[in-house]
């Protein structure tokens, strides 16, 4: 019932003849190198193999815009084929998000969000899944503040004892100071149970009557961010996931920071970068291998992409990227460098 009434009061909501439309496409391919196409941690004295690969990427973003109600939606994909000695790796991952977001009062909008993305390849196929509902306040034109409420999954095919189901609350605001400067902060939670019992603490459990494994999730962040003749960022983010299955919990402290600058004979330069300190209450973490599932958000990273225009709707880029973690209770280490030289074409 309640899905009548919603499409009902968002068909109401739009006004007949005041819609515009806006959407664009770009698509990316070229080849690239990787140090370390496996994702391996290693000892010391022993160093992955490379190999070559083929990369495509497809972004593609559309917007309705009504006089009071705005729907958009986003589909991303990214596939990568290697060449020699690791054609176990390729992989494909696709993204996509649709968002209604309906300004109720010139102080209140609501929204709903969708989000999916999927990992397949390299036995690290995944489906991420999420549903919000978002209630915005807008008392000021410098002040945005939102919380939301949802539900997360999360199908970690390939070792389906680490996906997880439940639901999600957060918070975040933005203060702008002027059209360059703004500073925002955010907070997460879920209560997550898992599709196994917990690993019980050979020390400290002697009864091994099997328990669900539950984890409770927590996320503070808070940055800053200028927009004007160059684009700079820079936040901070803690993470807490507490477990009740021994070697499961963890928490992690990220620096993150991005600028963007034109260059002389019209070059543009992306930089990003951010370093991770983890720390594990169990003194071990059984799950590594989903360390990596996202270099750029779980390792020591730095990157750095440059962009030449060949005309009004191609470009040529040249991107490097470096991603470093240490896992120092078990002296592992993980390493990898990638680089492609691509040709972009965008609408």
């Amino acid at each position: 019932m309640w899905r009548l009434w919603f499409s009902a009061a968002v068909l109401l909501a739009l006004p007949a003849g005041a819609v515009d439309f806006k959407g664009k496409v770009r698509a990316t391919v070229g080849p690239g190198f990787d140090t370390n196409p496996r994702r391996d941690f290693t000892s010391s004295g022993i160093s992955p193999v490379p190999d070559g690969f083929l990369a495509g990427f497809l972004q593609t973003q559309g917007a309705l815009l009504f006089e009071r109600v705005q729907l958009t939606g986003a589909y991303d994909a990214a596939g990568r084929k290697f060449l020699f000695t690791a054609p176990t790796e390729d992989t494909l991952v696709q993204s996509g998000a649709l968002d209604a977001l309906w300004a109720v009062h010139e102080l209140v909008d609501l929204e709903g969000t969708l989000k999916a993305r999927d990992r397949r390849g390299a036995g690290r196929d995944y489906s991420d899944l999420s549903a919000d509902a978002v209630v915005g306040f807008l008392p000021d034109p410098h002040v945005e503040v939102r919380a939301r409420g949802g539900g997360h999954r999360f199908l970690y095919w390939d070792r389906f004892a680490a996906s997880f189901f439940g639901p999600s609350f957060g918070i975040n605001g933005r203060y702008r100071f002027d059209k360059h400067h703004s500073v925002w902060i955010s907070g997460d939670f879920e209560p997550r149970r898992f599709n196994a019992d917990r690993v019980n603490n050979p020390g400290l459990d002697p009864d091994p009557s099997p328990i669900e494994r539950h984890d409770s999730y927590f996320s503070a962040a808070a940055g800053y961010s200028y927009r004007g003749p160059f684009q700079a960022s820079l936040s901070y983010a803690y993470q807490d996931s507490s477990s009740n299955s021994f070697g499961e919990s963890y928490r992690r402290h990220r620096i993150a920071g991005t600028a963007g600058f034109l260059l002389p004979l019209d070059f543009t330069v992306l930089l990003s970068g951010a370093l991770t300190f983890a720390s594990y209450p169990d003194g071990i973490y059984l799950s590594s291998e989903l360390i990596v599932l996202e270099d750029d958000e779980n390792a020591n990273n730095a990157s750095v992409k440059l962009v030449y225009p060949l005309g009004d709707h191609v470009e040529l880029d040249l991107r490097g990227a470096l991603y470093f973690s240490r896992l120092v209770r078990n002296d592992l280490t993980y390493l990898r460098f990638t680089t492609m030289l691509g040709v972009s074409v965008r609408f």
